[in-house]
């Protein structure tokens, strides 16, 4: 007969288990706060000393060249090493390298490019975005959290300079030709988006154009073509708008110095602007994909300066009656503050004696789009504009009847009495560039080099005409020259709170100059190509060369241009 065997777990007795428990380090009940607060306590303490130990970048450069007499631009560090030159600081924040695209896992072709600084309402805090206009053609995010930890680079947009057609973006892109975005601004003066926030102008190198993002992901043209032709703007490089919601952007065109093979092309620059851009109408998604294909100016253009050349950079000074300019030539690089107040002013002549009376401002906040608003009607507006197309329908011997523009079937069509005014304001430039046209024959056109040019090649009526202010001279507008640093490049230029500027100067990394133009500081970066820069909200400068996201944290605040745009609501 089998023997049934029982098995017994053996289990530890009390005892075991109380003496066990005795030897496990326990916490009072009471201080489990500790827990949250050390680390907490810890965290405030690196954030008050400014030395964070989680984010550690690599440092490119710490050292800074500042004037005796320079105002305190950066953080110096307090251990100052007595072998460096006289001039020569050492900086407590350096320059932080945030991203190299050189090794990252994409292909490494990236051009990096413009920069904007702009505040999410959402997330209660602003966001940097950079553009790349070479074949990648994306704007990437650079974000700082809320606590310790950086968010970092995230993609925030596919194909932000080429989109209407495959065949056409490969072509430019197996031609070397940038085809990405270049210049970013934030409208200023317009309507917010859904979240609040200001919305997104960009520069489009691929598609030749500027454009507004809306909210449903449509694109409205702001530039595209010249006034008087069906040539596409070349390269819209940078752009800031103005107080009153004006914007102006940089145009750079390719110029051959001679007809011989293998000739070095030139860049001629032109400035222009576009009046009170801030209310231009928005276009729909669906209308978007047509606005690709759209032949001739969608707005009022017009041509401030083209005397520039080479430039690279655009910003408002700080007193807003001036725009900055950056320029590389041959024999240096310069900055030159060209005025812009004028042009916002209207002569009065029926006066005894003529003054300057600021220009009217408005913009009506409307309730209903769809609905025509009669308080958006500027009567004195489009009385000007009628009595100024009336004598230019008289000079051109042209049978123009104002009762056909004044005809009510064609107001109630249009989107509102502004649409209409803007028509009729586009038919008086249309007008003005056909005389000029006219009056000017094959014979008359001179090349620069004072022979007669070539009148089978093409000429654009824009290139005939002159600039608001092409009648002042190039160095009256002079604010800063210099040959001796032996820079490579000048682009991004920006200016702080305190009415200094700060340029992005190639090989020479950043310069930072008084606001009487006297060269203040100066923080190389060796083997870098700085090309743009911008202030953000967070107490960092951040700069881009081709290759790497650059930051320098610094003692001055970004300028920012108000909205000064007279509101009347309907």
């Amino acid at each position: 007969m089998a023997r049934s065997t029982s098995v017994r777990s053996i289990r530890p007795s009390s005892n075991e288990e109380d003496e066990r428990q005795m030897k496990q380090p326990s916490i009072p009940r009471g201080s489990y706060w500790l827990l949250v607060f050390v680390p907490a306590f810890v965290y405030y303490c690196n954030l008050i000393a400014g030395t964070f130990l989680i984010n550690r970048y690599i440092i490119l450069s710490d050292v800074a060249i500042l004037q005796d007499d320079s105002p305190a631009l950066l953080h110096l560090s307090s251990e100052q090493n007595d072998a460096r030159g006289v001039n020569e600081k050492r900086l407590r924040h350096g320059i932080e390298l945030l991203w190299d695209t050189s090794h990252s896992n994409e292909n490494n072709t990236s051009k990096l490019h413009g920069l904007v600084w702009r505040h999410s309402e959402e997330l209660g805090r602003g966001y940097l975005l950079i553009s790349d206009k070479s074949v990648n053609n994306r704007i990437w995010r650079w974000e700082e959290g809320g606590g310790p930890i950086t968010i970092g680079r995230t993609l925030y947009m596919e194909r932000s300079g080429c989109r209407s057609n495959k065949t056409v973006c490969e072509d430019a892109a197996h031609n070397d030709e940038p085809i990405g975005s270049a210049g970013m601004a934030v409208e200023v003066g317009g309507k917010l988006d859904d979240a609040g926030d200001a919305k997104l102008v960009i520069c489009e190198l691929g598609e030749h154009r500027i454009v507004r993002l809306e909210n449903d992901g449509a694109r409205t043209p702001l530039a595209t073509h010249h006034m008087s032709s069906s040539r596409k703007l070349e390269s819209p490089i940078d752009l800031i708008y103005t107080p009153f919601g004006d914007l102006l952007f940089i145009e750079q065109q390719n110029v051959k110095n001679d007809k011989n093979c293998g000739s070095k092309k030139s860049v001629n620059s032109k400035i222009w602007r576009i009046p009170e851009a801030a209310r231009i109408r928005p276009i729909t998604a669906s209308e978007s994909r047509q606005a690709h294909f759209i032949e001739g100016a969608p707005n009022k253009l017009d041509l401030l300066y083209s005397k520039v050349p080479s430039a690279g950079g655009l910003a408002m000074s700080s007193d807003l009656e001036s725009v900055f300019v950056t320029s590389k030539m041959s024999s240096g690089i310069f900055v030159y503050r060209i005025p812009i107040n004028s042009l916002d002013n209207d002569i009065v002549e029926d006066q005894e004696e003529s003054e300057s009376v600021s220009r009217r401002r408005l913009t009506v906040i409307e309730e209903d789009e769809d609905e025509l608003d009669e308080a958006d009607f500027d009567e004195l507006d489009l009385e000007d504009l009628e009595e100024e197309l009336y004598l230019m329908g008289e000079s051109n011997d042209d049978e123009l009847l104002l009762e056909d523009y004044m005809d009510e079937e064609n107001i109630e069509d249009s989107e509102s009495i502004n649409e209409y005014i803007r028509k009729i304001d586009l038919e008086v430039v249309g007008l003005e560039k056909q005389v000029v046209m006219e009056s000017t024959k094959p014979d008359e056109i001179i090349s620069d080099n004072g022979s007669e040019a070539n009148t089978d090649e093409f000429v654009d009526i824009d290139d005939l005409i002159d600039g608001a202010l092409d009648h002042i001279e190039l160095e009256n507008f002079f604010f800063f020259a210099n040959s001796s640093l032996g820079c490579s490049h000048i682009g991004g230029i920006s200016v702080d709170s305190r009415s200094n500027v700060w340029v992005a100067a190639g090989s020479c990394g950043l310069l930072v100059l008084s606001d009487d133009g006297k060269l203040i500081g100066q923080v190389p970066i060796p083997g870098e190509e700085v090309m743009a820069l911008s202030f953000g909200s967070n107490g960092f400068l951040y700069l881009t060369s081709d290759t790497k996201l650059m930051r320098i944290k610094t003692l001055s605040n970004p300028f920012v241009i108000p909205d000064m745009i007279v509101r009347r609501s309907s």
